[in-house]
C-alpha cells in the first residue's frame, strides 16, 4: 500500500479536523436553538395563563372573568373550575379539558402537535385549572429549515475547507518539490543545479540554503576528483608508453628463454595500465560533458557480429560459444563507436566470467520508441548483495577470479547508456548466469 505524501497527509488531517468541528458544534447549536424555541413558547404560555388567572374572580360561588383578556391568536386556552366546567376558553379551546398531555408537555389534536402548559391556582379556597396550548408546527418548521440549511452549508464548508487545505499544503510543500527536483538532477550527474526562488524566511528556506551549500561542496569535491583523474591519466600515459616500449626492445635483445616471462609480464601490465588510463580519460571527458555524440542509424546485428569476431579468440580459449540472435531488421539510432565499446565490454565480461564450454547469447527487439537488446551468459553469476555495486569504478564482484580487466567496463557501459538517455538493468543468479538488458531510444529526445 502506497504511503500518503506529506501534502496528502496535511490535507487529510485538516479535513478530519474540519469535519470534527461541525460534528461537535452543530449538535450544540441545534440543541441551543431548539431549547430557545421551547423556552420562548413556554414563556408565551405562562404569560397567557397568568393574564387569564388574574382576571378570574369568584362571584356568588361562581367563577367568571372580571375583565376582558386579550390573548395572541396562536394561543389556545381553557380555564376550568373545581368541577371541571369551563370558566373561560378561546374559540375552540374546549378540547384542552380532555387532552392527553404527554410527559414532555406535548399533545396531538386534529393531527397537529401542540405544546401544552397546565397550571392550577387556589382562588377563594377552590382549585382553578388553566391549560394553554400553542402549535409546535412553527418551531418544528424553524428547526427543519435549520436542518436543511446545515445539510447544504456543511458539505459546502467542508469542500471549501479541504480545497483550501490542499492549496495551502501544495504551496507549503512546493519548495520541497523543488529540492526533490534538484536531487533528481544531481542523481543524473548535474551538480551545478541549485535551488532558487525560495524566500519564505522559514525552515524551508533554511533547508534550501543548507542543501545549496552541500551541493557547492559536492561540486567542488567532484571537480577536484575529476581534474585529478584527468591529470593523472594524462601524465601517466607517457611513462606507461615508455615502459611498454622499453620492455618490447628488451624482449628483442634478450636471448631466448632468458628472463622472457618477467619481460612479458611487464608488457602485459603496461598494456593493461594503458587501457585503464584510456578508459579513465574517456569517463572523465564524458562526465565533464566534453564528449560529442555522433548519432547515426546502423544495423545492430552487424555491430554485434564484428564485436563477436573480435572476441572470438578470447571466447575460444574457454571454449565458450557466441550466438548472435539479433534480427536483421533491428537498427539502432546511436553513436556507433560507443555502441561498439558497450558491446565489447558486455560480451567481454560474459566471456571473462562465463563457465567453460558455456555460451553467450545476444538478442534484440524493436518497438516504435526504443530498441532493447540483451546479453546473457550461463557463467558464475553475481551474488545479490553485489549487484548494487557493479557499476562502481574499479569494483569487482569476484576479484580473485580474473585480474585481466580494468574494473571500469561496466562504469563505461552505464555512462554510454546514460549519454543516450537509455536504461540498463542487470539480473543475475549466482552460479547460473547473468542477463544484462539495455534499452535505447530509437529517435533523439525532444
Amino acid at each position: 500500500m502506497r504511503t500518503l505524501t506529506i501534502k496528502g497527509r496535511i490535507t487529510l488531517l485538516y479535513a478530519l479536523l474540519t469535519a470534527l468541528l461541525p460534528a461537535v458544534l452543530l449538535p450544540v447549536v441545534y440543541g441551543a436553538v431548539s431549547a430557545s424555541l421551547r423556552r420562548e413558547m413556554d414563556s408565551q404560555l405562562r404569560s397567557a395563563i397568568a393574564q387569564v388567572l388574574i382576571a378570574v374572580d369568584d362571584q356568588d360561588e361562581a367563577f367568571r372573568l372580571n375583565q376582558q383578556v386579550d390573548l395572541p391568536d396562536a394561543i389556545t386556552l381553557c380555564v376550568t373550575d373545581p368541577q371541571g366546567q369551563p370558566i373561560f376558553s378561546t374559540a375552540g379551546g374546549e378540547w384542552l379539558q380532555t387532552a392527553a398531555i404527554q410527559p414532555d408537555g406535548k399533545t396531538v389534536h386534529q393531527n397537529e402537535t401542540y405544546t401544552v402548559r397546565q397550571e392550577t391556582v387556589q382562588i377563594e379556597g377552590a382549585t382553578v385549572t388553566a391549560s394553554a396550548a400553542i402549535s409546535a408546527g412553527s418551531a418544528e418548521a424553524s428547526l427543519h429549515t435549520l436542518q436543511v440549511l446545515l445539510g447544504i452549508l456543511v458539505p459546502i464548508y467542508l469542500a471549501l475547507a479541504i480545497a483550501g487545505a490542499y492549496l495551502l499544503a501544495k504551496r507549503a510543500i512546493r519548495p520541497i518539490t523543488e529540492i526533490t527536483k534538484a536531487a533528481e538532477t544531481i542523481r543524473a550527474g548535474d551538480l551545478s543545479q541549485r535551488i532558487t526562488g525560495i524566500a519564505t524566511q522559514d525552515e524551508i528556506q533554511e533547508l534550501a540554503d543548507t542543501f545549496n551549500t552541500m551541493l557547492h561542496r559536492l561540486q567542488a569535491s567532484f571537480t577536484r576528483e575529476r581534474q585529478f583523474t584527468a591529470d593523472a591519466s594524462h601524465e601517466l600515459r607517457t611513462p606507461v608508453a615508455v615502459i611498454s616500449a622499453c620492455a618490447e626492445e628488451l624482449q628483442k635483445d634478450l636471448p631466448q628463454g632468458e628472463a622472457v616471462e618477467p619481460v612479458a609480464a611487464i608488457q602485459r601490465e603496461s598494456a593493461r595500465m594503458h587501457k585503464i588510463l584510456s578508459q579513465l580519460l574517456l569517463l572523465t571527458r564524458g562526465y565533464e560533458g566534453r564528449y560529442h555524440l555522433e548519432r547515426e542509424v546502423f544495423p545492430l546485428r552487424e555491430v554485434v557480429a564484428s564485436v563477436m569476431e573480435e572476441l572470438a579468440e578470447t571466447a575460444a580459449a574457454s571454449q565458450i560459444r557466441l550466438f548472435n540472435q539479433v534480427p536483421e531488421e533491428v537498427s539502432l539510432y546511436a553513436d556507433q563507436s560507443l555502441t561498439t565499446q558497450l558491446l565489447i565490454n558486455l560480451i567481454g565480461n560474459s566471456i571473462r566470467y562465463g563457465r567453460e564450454r558455456g555460451k553467450v547469447v545476444v538478442r534484440a527487439s524493436l518497438t516504435q520508441t526504443q530498441c532493447t537488446f540483451t546479453v546473457s551468459d550461463d557463467g558464475i553469476g553475481i551474488q545479490e548483495d553485489q549487484l548494487p555495486h557493479i557499476f562502481e569504478r574499479f569494483y569487482r564482484a569476484d576479484p580473485a577470479r580474473d585480474r585481466s580487466g580494468s574494473g571500469l567496463g561496466l562504469s563505461i557501459v552505464q555512462w554510454i547508456v546514460s549519454l543516450h538517455n537509455g536504461q540498463i538493468t542487470v539480473h543475475s543468479t549466482y552460479g547460473q548466469g547473468t542477463l544484462v538488458t539495455v534499452a535505447l531510444p530509437t529517435q533523439p529526445s525532444a
